[in-house]
């Protein structure tokens, strides 16, 4: 059927010798299958549609039946989208599905269309989703402003004529048929052949974006993307009709819409730009789009797009282009809480041990090798990717608890064994791998504490000289302090000891009776008292010698180390010579007279000077007693036996001990 501009009747296109050259000059032509040789340019058809506006198959009058099918609408035009959105408002739409129609009749006579002709309709669920529907402005091809006729040709017919009580117009539609949906969808069809003709050209129009992709991550608030439209003809415009719109992906939220040039009216709210002027040929112009991001969980690298779409009711079809939005991820990270570690351990593989799916290089904070304090501590682990456009870095946190750490405590003593009396230092040391340990040591003598040191530098000492004879069963107590708790050393056995003086031939060796001039001899023994060897040297002494004798130890001393030790004291006496009075004018018992003579003639000045003179007088005394003790060993006179009490002492340091002997002087005659 053809119908001349927008008043004259339709008439069939068999009356029409040349369609093509009716629709040129503004007719309208609607045809169904069966009137494709009117539209096929090919032999033997010879169209005058030209360039062809479809891809026919080869054999127009082949069957090409097609079953009863839904139908889905191309909203990819301005034209389509307006019918999808008209469908559900006539009552058309199929199974409530938003821009689905059924169709019933149908035939496949095209496979295709060639722009700027326009598919309405694809079918569902047949070999290759063949059109259904398409429509074209004539002259074809031409510019937009030389347009002025408009085909529509259709696969299916007006209505299913097998129930229908006529097959001529119009009993094949009673008054109380009901119109179906594909009639409903054949009327809005005919009312858009029948309506001013829009000017329909191919798109000379590209989109990109910069950049491309769009990499964001959570929380960004101004990530933006530039979509730079650019006319791509030489000699046309892209009208001022041109609406942009865009679609985000989950994830994405819409923060600013702004254009520079002002070549675009753009409201953030709906992401539609409307083009407040053409773009002219070569020219572009650019739209920037703001995005914020929400937080999202960690895992697996994810991407979106954003879809760009520019429509027209001058456009063929929609220009769509879209850019990747790649949501970087933070990575997800396994860290278990690690066991607690004592004081002084540092950080290692064995606390600084997260893991992630995904490939990157971890860093920690404390690093490996700190040494934390006592308490609990935040670890913090970061993760930097090696695939740094799909993901992000990302951090986890565990807590990691240090309890206080057990010192080595270890006990030593400056000299074991040790004499009693001597002063015995301990000296407790007290060290950890970490910092130097402070506070205090107490020290015990068994369950007995002796008393406290503080630790200094990790050292505490304690000296003591009141220890007894025996083992004792010394220990240091660590009192612990902020980073280390208490800690005992080992049992040290300290042996504090003495040693015995005795005579070692028996009680008879303790008197010896010697004559002038003889050596009297004492076997004597020292003995360590508490130990096998004598910790320190003993030296020895002897008291209440007669005059003129000499003593001798052999050994001299005891030496450290000695176990019990032979001495012998030996004492020599003065002979008879050494007593003997010297010859002279004084001789048997004359001297004492001689010395009176001397002294007379002095007596009278004594008495006047007896104070200042008494100390010379009490001499000259002495000496004459002296001389007349002397003179008994001559002349006859005789000597009574002495006997001597002789103290002998062993002493080491402050330790010492004594004990006495006789020595008895035989008497001699002269």
């Amino acid at each position: 059927m053809a119908r001349r501009g927008t008043t004259s009747p339709l008439i069939p296109l068999s009356e029409i010798p040349n369609p093509a050259y009716y629709a040129n000059l503004g007719g309208r032509v609607f045809a169904t299958h069966y009137s494709d040789v009117w539209l096929d340019s090919a032999a033997p058809y010879n169209s005058q549609f030209l360039p062809s506006v479809a891809n026919w198959n080869a054999d127009l009058a082949g069957n090409y039946q097609l079953p009863d099918g839904i139908a889905t609408v191309n909203t990819g035009f301005t034209d389509g989208a307006t019918f999808a959105a008209w469908l559900p408002y006539a009552g058309a739409l199929y199974n409530n599905t938003p821009g689905q129609i059924a169709i019933s009749t149908l035939r496949h006579d095209f496979t295709t269309v060639n722009p700027p002709t326009q598919p309405w309709l694809t079918l569902n669920n047949a070999v290759g989703n063949p059109q259904m529907q398409f429509t074209f402005n004539t002259p074809v091809g031409a510019a937009a402003d030389k347009q002025c006729g408009r085909v529509l040709y259709t696969e299916y017919h007006v209505f299913n004529a097998s129930g229908a009580s006529g097959t001529v117009f119009p009993k094949e539609c009673p008054a109380s048929h009901s119109m179906i949906g594909q009639e409903k969808m054949l009327e809005f069809a005919l009312f858009d052949l029948s309506s001013f003709v829009t000017p329909v050209v191919v798109p000379s129009l590209t989109i990109s974006f910069s950049p491309s992709p769009l990499t964001v991550k959570q929380g960004d608030s101004a990530d933006q993307v530039t979509v730079n439209l650019t006319n791509t003809s030489t000699n046309a415009p892209i009208y001022s009709s041109a609406v942009l719109t865009f679609k985000l992906p989950a994830g994405l939220a819409a923060a600013a819409l702004t254009d520079s040039t002002g070549g675009w009216t753009c409201t953030v709210g709906t992401l539609t730009c409307m083009r407040t002027n053409s773009i002219a040929p070569g020219d572009s112009d650019p739209v920037t789009l703001t995005v914020s991001v929400p937080p999202y969980g960690g895992g697996s690298g994810t991407s979106g797009l954003i879809v760009a779409t520019v429509s027209s009711p001058n456009f063929s079809n929609d220009v769509t282009a879209s850019d990747t939005v790649i949501f970087q991820q933070p990575p997800a990270i396994t860290w278990a809480t690690p066991a607690p570690v004592t004081y002084g351990t540092a950080l290692s593989g064995t606390q600084l041990n997260a893991s992630s799916q995904v490939a990157g290089t971890f860093s920690y904070s404390p690093a490996a090798g700190t040494v934390l304090s006592i308490g609990q501590h935040t670890l913090t682990a970061t993760i930097s990717p090696t695939d740094t456009v799909n993901y992000t870095t990302s951090t986890a946190n565990v807590t990691l608890t240090v309890i206080p750490a057990t010192p080595v405590v270890k006990l030593s003593v400056n000299t074991n064994p040790q004499f009693l009396t001597y002063a015995v230092t301990f000296t407790a040391t007290v060290s950890s791998t970490a910092s130097t340990p402070t506070g205090t040591v107490a020290f015990y003598d068994g369950a007995t504490q002796m008393g406290p040191g503080t630790v200094t530098a990790g050292v505490a000492t304690y000296t003591s000289s009141s220890l007894t004879t025996g083992i004792h069963s010394i220990s240091a107590v660590y009192s612990g302090d902020t980073n280390y708790q208490t800690a005992s050393s080992d049992t040290l056995a300290e042996t504090i000891e003495d040693f015995t003086l005795a005579l070692s031939g028996g009680s008879g060796a303790g008197s010896v009776t010697v004559s002038p001039g003889a050596v009297a001899a004492y076997p004597l023994v020292l003995t360590p008292v508490g130990g096998s060897r004598m910790p320190a040297a003993i030296s020895l002494s002897v008291t209440g010698l007669s005059f003129g004798a000499t003593a001798a130890f052999s050994p001299a001393s005891v030496a450290i180390g000695s176990a019990a030790a032979n001495v012998t004291l030996k004492v020599t006496l003065p002979g008879q010579a050494a007593a003997k009075p010297l010859d002279g004018p004084f001789r048997k018992g004359s001297l004492p007279v001689a010395l009176g003579l001397i002294l007379l003639p002095f007596a009278a000045r004594l008495r006047k000077a007896a104070r200042r003179w008494r100390k010379l007088v009490v001499l000259a005394l002495a000496s004459a007693a002296l001389a007349l003790g002397l003179n008994g060993c001559g002349g006859g006179v005789t000597l009574s036996p002495e006997t001597y009490t002789l103290t002998i002492t062993a002493a080491s340091g402050s330790l010492s001990h004594s004990m006495t002997v006789k020595m008895i002087v035989q008497s001699a005659s002269h």
